[in-house]
Order: structure tokens, then C-alpha cells, then sequence
């Protein structure tokens, strides 16, 4: 599980499209990929996306891992990390990627705090992304 945070218009949402360019490239099959923007989410609506998706919607996948996409998750309102912390260590969400995004420092901390030991073995899951100046955008194309 991956946090990228920083502030809007940052390319946090294009780097998140570009991987999923990226597994598509590699033959991922398109069907175990998942984007949504959750800006004004309530913490549930993760859960029912994670049940809709995973036992309606792409349930002829089986228990294969999936790609999950979540954009602007600190937008949700309330406790949104003890939903995924939940899902997380309860359901097959424990084997997939799971890349979420922010903008809000609002609830960071405790989202940090909360997920801890549930975040796999991602090397630096937390990743701040910073508005570059144009010489460093040149060397990053």
C-alpha cells in the first residue's frame, strides 16, 4: 500500500495513470485494475467498492490480485484509514497494490499511524510529491 501526497496539480494523478499505462503495456489484464477519485467519499462507500468490484463486477477473476487506484482519498470524509485498514487485513485486499493519493495533510497522520503494519513490504510506501522547477521537469522526461 502507497501513499503519494502533495499539493494539487503535482502529477500525482498522471503518475498514477502512467503506471496503470504501464501494467496494461505488460499485459495486466485491464479488468484487475481499478481508479476512482474518492474526493467527498464517505468511508463506507471504500468498502462497498471493494465488495461491488471484487464480488460483482470482476468476481469471474477469482481470487487473483488486483491494482487498486484510489485518488484524493484524504477528500473522503471521516476515518477513511480504518476502513481500509479493515479491508486490509481481512479481506484479499491484503495481497493487491494499493496506491492512494492525497492533497489534505487532514488525517495523515493517523492514516500513517493506522495503517502501519498492514502496508506490506512496499519500500518507502509514503512518497511526497513536490512541484518541480523546469530544468528538474527537463531531466524527470
Amino acid at each position: 500500500m502507497y501513499l503519494l501526497y502533495g499539493p494539487r496539480r503535482v502529477a500525482k494523478t498522471v503518475s498514477t495513470k502512467r503506471a496503470i499505462e504501464q501494467l496494461l503495456r505488460d499485459g495486466v489484464d485491464p479488468k484487475r485494475i481499478v481508479r476512482v477519485a474518492a474526493d467527498g467519499w464517505k468511508p463506507n462507500d471504500l468498502a462497498m467498492l471493494y465488495q461491488h468490484l471484487t464480488r460483482v463486477a470482476t468476481r469471474q477473476l477469482g481470487d487473483v490480485s488486483r491494482y487498486w487506484f484510489i485518488d484524493e482519498i484524504t477528500a473522503t470524509s471521516g476515518e477513511w484509514w480504518s476502513v481500509l485498514k479493515n479491508l486490509r487485513d481481512n479481506t484479499s485486499l491484503r495481497n493487491d497494490c494499493v496506491v492512494l493519493t492525497g492533497s489534505s495533510n487532514a488525517g495523515l497522520d493517523e492514516a500513517v499511524k493506522a495503517l502501519a503494519g498492514s502496508r506490506g513490504s512496499a519500500i518507502r510506501p509514503d512518497r511526497a510529491v513536490l512541484p518541480m522547477g523546469f530544468g528538474d521537469l527537463g531531466q524527470a522526461i
